[in-house]
């Protein structure tokens, strides 16, 4: 037999105030409405699903077991429209994603470009911040994914995991550095000059910055300037005698103009370690998957150009007064 899901919500609503006046009212519909859906559903099943009566309305036994399947109902058709929303979600919805400063420059914004050259009706807001910031934004529903740093989180069952592509950075300085001069160029000859650069994770404690332990225990190495671009990194770094960390393909340009150097140092514990974080047990919309796949694929896109600019810099590197 098949039912008017409209007229069940209006059973529902006369059942949960227990009154036909009360539902009405609730419903913003006049109460003849209300009341002609309800005799109509009850010639649908042959039965009276409410007894009225001066005190009130109370639901009859045929009219309880019409409403317990009928919630069930109604909750699966308001599934069924938070489904459909989100496949239209991609077209017309909004995805909210946070990028740590290292990832936003290698391949984020890249791939949000070009979520958006293919779903131009898409509303997205990016946040660029340190990586414990946007995993507890994650974890508050405050973003819908990040693309962040992914240390401490391997075992961390609260969240849903896609590690990215591994991205060696070097350490640069402006190109009259005095630190280029070094005969034998070590970290240790680096420590007399601020270190610029995001706070980083603790497989970084090599490197000539402070130790600290971070809100829920993480081991944080904090340089001494602490920045959440790329693109100041090398702005300061080439107006002072800081030392910065980037990426090969972004400082490449202005190594080739003279403006910036390569230290001549062989870091492999320098590199990336980062992915798409998701909270776990949430269902992703679409415009969430959408862009999870460009970005895993603008991130292995953009590994081959970073380590081919790295051999790039390394030949230029041999023609310094430290290599």
């Amino acid at each position: 037999m098949p039912f008017n899901l409209r007229k069940i919500e209006y059973a529902l609503a006369v059942a949960e105030n227990r009154s036909f006046s009360r539902a009405a009212e609730a419903l913003k519909i006049s109460q003849p409405t209300i009341t002609r859906s309800i005799q109509s559903l009850e010639q649908e099943i042959g039965a009276r699903i409410f007894d009225r009566s001066r005190a009130g309305v109370s639901i009859t036994a045929a009219g309880q077991l019409l409403l317990d399947r009928g919630a069930a109902l109604a909750a699966s058709a308001l599934e069924l429209q938070r489904d459909l929303k989100l496949l239209k979600g991609v077209e017309l919805g909004q995805i909210s994603i946070g990028a740590g400063p290292y990832p936003a420059a290698i391949s984020v914004g890249h791939s949000v470009g070009e979520l958006l050259a293919r779903h131009p009706m898409l509303e997205v807001d990016v946040r660029v911040g340190g990586w414990l910031s946007l995993r507890q934004q994650v974890l508050d529903r405050q973003l819908d994914l990040s693309v962040a740093e992914l240390s401490g989180i391997a075992d961390d069952q609260r969240f849903e995991v896609q590690p990215c592509e591994k991205h060696r950075a070097v350490l640069i300085c402006r190109n009259s550095h005095p630190v280029l001069h070094a005969e034998a160029l070590t970290l240790q000859d680096i420590r007399n000059f601020p270190l610029v650069s995001t706070v980083l994770p603790g497989r970084m404690r090599m490197l000539p910055a402070r130790r600290e332990s971070g809100p829920h225990g993480d081991d944080l190495v904090v340089p001494t300037v602490r920045v959440d671009t790329m693109g100041l990194v090398m702005d300061i770094v080439a107006a002072s005698d800081a030392i910065g960390i980037a990426m090969p393909v972004h400082v490449l340009p202005s190594v080739q103009r003279g403006d910036l150097a390569v230290l001549a140092l062989d870091l492999p514990f320098l590199k990336s370690n980062y992915g798409i974080i998701r909270l776990a047990g949430r269902t992703p919309s679409p415009a969430a998957e959408a862009f999870t796949r460009i970005a895993l694929r603008c991130d292995s896109e953009a590994q081959k150009k970073n380590a081919a600019a790295e051999r790039q810099l390394r030949r230029i590197m041999q023609n310094q007064p430290n290599a």
